[in-house]
């Protein structure tokens, strides 16, 4: 019996379904104003995946406290003993946004965009001051948007 993973992401794919490796998700949120535009935020909080032979590995960087702070978790299949521990490059493959759309209602829903590293530009990742900083394009906003939100929403970028 193989073990799974704490936070995994699968698709279909050559008529199976695969586990994606060496994932980076960002976190959004999304607030609906009155005039049906959306405020976008992103969080200062990212997880990146990766698998090391049967070891999968979390990656946890959150910036959003005083200190910043990296977790890493080494999760070993339940057959074998304690998992190798392994540290993550901040490079990715896939690019996972996850957003939390606030509608004026009341009520949110919540929207996924997976990427590639190849369909991805203007997304910038790099270790500065003792925290990890995103630096984000004009264009990368519109293509996240558009696969998100569709044709005709605007939104805003507060960073």
């Amino acid at each position: 019996m193989d073990g799974g993973g704490a936070f995994e992401i699968a698709f279909y794919a050559q008529r199976k379904f695969q586990k994606l490796d060496d994932v980076l998700y960002l976190f959004w949120t999304a607030t609906e104003r009155e005039d049906g535009s959306f405020i976008l935020v992103s969080y200062r909080y990212i997880v990146k995946t990766n698998y090391f032979g049967e070891t999968f590995v979390v990656y946890v960087n959150d910036n959003t406290g005083a200190v910043p702070s990296t977790r890493i978790y080494n999760i070993s299949p339940v057959t074998q003993g304690d998992a190798e521990q392994h540290d993550p490059p901040l490079s990715y493959t896939y690019l996972v946004n996850y957003i939390i759309v606030e509608q004026m209602d009341g009520k949110s829903t919540a929207i996924t965009s997976v990427r590639t590293k190849d369909s991805v530009s203007g997304f910038n990742i790099e270790h500065r001051d003792r925290a990890l900083h995103l630096e984000f394009t004009s264009q990368f906003l519109n293509e996240l948007c558009l696969s998100a939100f569709g044709k005709g929403v605007v939104v805003r970028y507060k960073p």
